[in-house]
């Protein structure tokens, strides 16, 4: 396995540009943007977090369980053991909970969504499970469980048997948004099928499942309405993720399948959608699409996608000596590569690697998020990587990488990052790590984007069936922006009326110096995992900004100037407020 030297070396590496329309190459990329420099951090974690036993999904959750501005984690474990909430003190390190906050599902547990779904101003939970893999059966006893807050205690009572929800199978990603735009926020939960009845060399034969939405009925009980909704559809699931691609208003649901494509459910308004995938352009294309992102990365005014694939390992150098790949064929997709759509505007979406693929072409993606990590007003984007059963992980020359960061040029283009900004996920032996969920946050509200990456133990045994844990591989890996330079402002919104409290599916149009950005809060997306609601909004020399808030219940709301450098509450219909952080409210 390569150490660190490889790592380091790989630095002086001429560093790859992504294309949106042409070919346009630099010798030289970090000179174009400001460099984005991450902190990588096990340190902070008290006491330090391993993930237990078998865990092929796990991902993470951003919320904030008290309400005193400094967000927390939440994080999932293996089959038998508790996942684990860790409490944020004042934005220094974070503190393991103590028993009986009512979290610690003892499942296997996969995808996090963190919502309000009562509309209360405290988040809930939902927390996705696997089924039992390698018992031979289809053994239903991976239920998902509903945890709704019990307040400023911290504390949280499963409603999971009252509420509607059924889902004892195998749940990956998990995604909320307020649909039919009544304020209270629903659930779409991404399925698959039991590991057990997975070919890993079938071609678009496997077995598939449907996944289901659930309807929020404003009382924390929920109504399947997947056929009457029309998203019934029988492939399995990898990611899912809310936002309005085609700018009409209403929120849209896409979600990325195994051996099938980006579905794309484009919502009527009228508590229907229409599967608009073979109308949507190249998001038709079949792949096994682990991670989805989006955002304006262009700054046009439409809502583009980023989405993580399986990428073409067969076509990597591979050492004889390794086992064989447990990854479907390449006659299994159209597309096997990690791929940024750009919106063109009319309802479809265009791969923008036509002309140069991304630097990552063989470099197996899951979870992914955007955020502007310089501040210099364009979107950016991570993207977890590798794979341990295909032995990828330590040999870069068969796909192995230490996760991807890609930095927005502002010129059509971005470069990799990815071994310059300190963001190498790797273990302590010098060995890169099985990444999985990743989210963003402001841990510290020092108005850099912080990421989380919670990273799949790995096993001597081939998957799915590790029962042997290979130590220092399951830890999770905080990377604290040290910052990049531009000036930010930072977007806390509350939704009343008929918007839900957390305002998923707000869009702001946000002018600062002449410059333009629209952003929003999307519902879901990364893989497995739930990123911070706070709208965090680079300005690169910008001390101001304006901003024109599209709620979710579709009122507009203008403000003007709010100076940059802070972290602003707005309540639907109310003025601007500074938002500080409670120990800081205390001081004053």
């Amino acid at each position: 396995m390569e150490g660190m030297s490889k790592t380091i070396a790989m630095a002086c590496v001429a560093l790859a540009i992504v294309v949106f329309s042409g070919a346009v190459f630099s010798a030289d990329p970090v000179a174009l943007a400001p460099t984005p420099h991450f902190s990588r951090h096990t340190d902070l974690l008290h006491p330090g977090y391993e993930i237990e036993g078998f865990s092929f999904m796990p991902g993470a959750g951003v919320i904030d369980v008290d309400n005193d501005g400094y967000e927390d984690l939440y994080i999932v474990n293996g089959r038998g053991h508790p996942n684990a909430l860790y409490r944020n003190i004042d934005g220094k390190r974070f503190e393991k909970a103590p028993d009986g906050t009512g979290l610690e599902s003892l499942s296997e547990s996969t995808g996090i969504a963190v919502g309000d779904l009562n509309n209360d101003g405290y988040d809930d939970l939902y927390v996705a499970n696997a089924e039992t893999v390698g018992d031979g059966v289809q053994s239903n006893d991976g239920l998902d469980r509903l945890y709704v807050s019990n307040g400023s205690s911290g504390t949280y009572r499963d409603i999971t048997l009252q509420s509607g929800v059924n889902e004892p199978g195998f749940s990956t990603s998990v995604a909320m948004a307020d649909y039919d735009r009544d304020g209270f926020l629903d659930i779409f939960v991404g399925r698959f099928i039991d590991f057990d009845f997975f070919d890993p060399v079938a071609n678009r034969t496997n077995p598939t499942t449907y996944s289901r939405l659930y309807r929020n009925n404003g009382d924390l009980t929920f109504t399947d309405v997947t056929q009457t909704a029309g998203i019934k559809k029988d492939f399995n699931v990898w990611s899912a993720i809310w936002f309005d691609y085609d700018n009409d208003g209403w929120i849209d649901l896409l979600v990325g399948h195994e051996q099938g494509p980006i579905s794309v459910f484009r919502n009527l308004g009228n508590g229907r959608f229409e599967d608009r995938t073979e109308m949507a352009g190249d998001v038709r294309e079949v792949g096994a699409w682990m991670g989805l992102t989006a955002g304006d990365f262009d700054n046009d005014g439409d809502f583009d996608l980023y989405a993580s694939n399986i990428s073409d390992l067969w076509g990597a150098t591979r050492d004889p000596a390794l086992p064989p790949l447990v990854v479907p064929p390449p006659e299994t997709w159209d597309n096997p590569r990690n791929t940024l759509f750009l919106n063109n505007g009319d309802g479809t979406f265009s791969d923008a690697n036509a002309a140069v693929d991304l630097p990552d072409d063989i470099k197996f993606g899951w979870g992914t998020v955007s955020a502007d990590f310089n501040n210099d007003g364009w979107l950016d984007f991570y993207a977890a990587h590798n794979f341990s059963p295909v032995g990828v992980i330590g040999r870069e020359r068969e796909g192995a990488s230490p996760g991807g960061l890609y930095v927005n040029l502002g010129n059509g283009t971005f470069a990799d990052y990815s071994y310059v900004s300190g963001t190498e996920n790797f273990d302590r032996r010098g060995d890169y790590l099985d990444g999985r969920g990743v989210v963003r946050f402001d841990y510290d509200n020092d108005g850099q984007v912080d990421l989380f990456l919670v990273n799949a133990p790995q096993f001597l045994e081939s998957f799915p069936f590790g029962r042997t844990p290979i130590s220092d591989t399951a830890s999770p890996k905080l990377f604290r922006n040290l910052g990049g330079g531009g000036n930010w402002i930072a977007l806390e919104l509350i939704g009343r009326g008929g918007s839900n409290r957390d305002a998923i599916g707000a869009v702001v149009e946000v002018l600062a110096d002449g410059g333009y950005q629209k952003r929003t809060i999307v519902g879901g997306g990364s893989a497995f995992s739930s990123s911070s609601k706070t709208l965090h909004i680079g300005l690169g020399e910008a001390k101001a900004a304006s901003l024109v808030i599209h709620w979710p219940d579709g009122s507009l709301q203008r403000i003007k100037q709010i100076p940059a450098g802070r972290k602003w509450k707005i309540v639907q219909g109310r003025a601007a407020v500074t938002k500080k952080p409670e120990h800081e409210r205390k001081a004053d």
